[in-house]
């Protein structure tokens, strides 16, 4: 199942990584799951990314946690942003089955108390 990306605000860490060594598995695995154009080599020329993205809260699922691994084609590693990563092809994977439940409700988690103290900090000015 593939969708897009179009709002990356609710994502707290892009980590972008290449591996040379899987290069040619990446094409192949691009050739499948993209939908390329009349000409893929074309499209197939640049530095292919993997790309890991984890959202700020954990997902309350039972069988899939959304993390996502992603692939961006690009002319050069320095054109990656979080702008330009807008609309990629995303896949979640699978994680054990089931994901872990936080420890804690969401109003004592660290990140949602940050993002709340933000927008109280915000009301006050």
């Amino acid at each position: 199942m593939a969708l897009q990306i179009n709002d990356l605000t609710d994502i707290s860490q892009i980590i972008l990584y290449q591996n040379q060594q899987d290069a040619d598995n990446l094409v192949d695995y691009l050739k499948r799951i993209e939908n390329w154009r009349q000409t893929p080599e074309v499209q197939l020329k640049g530095v292919y990314i993997k790309v890991l993205i984890k959202p700020k809260y954990t997902v309350i699922d039972k069988k899939w946690k959304n993390i996502c691994i992603a692939i961006k084609v690009a002319k050069d590693i320095n054109e990656i942003s979080l702008h330009n990563l807008n609309v990629i092809n995303c896949h979640l994977q699978r994680k054990n089955g089931f994901i872990r439940k936080n420890s804690f409700p969401l109003h004592k988690n660290p990140l949602y108390q940050g993002k709340q103290s933000e927008k109280f900090g915000q009301r006050e000015r």
